[in-house]
């Protein structure tokens, strides 16, 4: 789970953002004297550095509150119509959740053009959502939560590693809990 990654970019990303954009506050006001009104829509940047901050400031709260999660794989390889055999760990806080909703992804990652004109496309090829309530949270043991899941006898077999073109197969967990919610992603 690279939480800690995808926070340090968006923080890095937001404080860039802000500092370009930080400079039509202060030209909005003379615009406006001499009554350039289109120096308005300009007032979306800010905006929008705004929302990355308040996006950015709620990635550290979760990093701060629950670190990392790990994910085990208790069995590899996994074979379609088999299952998948893994041990989540949770932060501890996420153990007094209500329920927490996996979401099970084979998705499809396809790189096109080169240079300035290459595209990233990632679409989802089978999804199979579970929830665990709170006695199965409950029951965890030290190790933390066994997941067994059947992967359907037409799943498509990993045929990518490292963000590379092809198929992989990614977990999602989240759980709703006072203040921030917890959300992790395992590929």
């Amino acid at each position: 789970c690279n939480s800690k990654g995808i926070m340090i970019f968006v923080i890095i990303f937001a404080v860039l953002w802000n500092a370009i954009s930080l400079p039509v506050l202060f030209a909005v006001p003379s615009a406006l004297r001499t009554q350039q009104y289109g120096i308005l829509i300009a007032l979306l940047f800010p905006l929008v550095g705004c929302c990355l901050a308040a996006w950015a400031w709620r990635l550290v709260h979760r990093y701060r509150r629950f670190g990392r999660s790990a994910l085990r794989l208790n069995s590899i390889p996994f074979q379609p119509g088999g299952f998948i055999d893994t041990t989540l760990r949770l932060p501890p806080q996420v153990y007094d959740a209500e329920r927490l909703e996996l979401t099970l992804n084979c998705m499809r990652r396809k790189t096109t053009g080169s240079g300035d004109d290459r595209r990233t496309n990632v679409s989802p090829l089978w999804q199979r959502r579970f929830q665990l309530g709170r006695g199965d949270l409950l029951a965890a043991g030290a190790e933390g939560l066994l997941i067994k899941l059947l992967l359907p006898d037409d799943a498509r077999e990993t045929t990518t590693q490292g963000g590379g073109d092809g198929v992989f197969w990614q977990l999602n967990a989240s759980a709703k809990l006072p203040g921030v919610d917890y959300s992790a992603q395992f590929e």
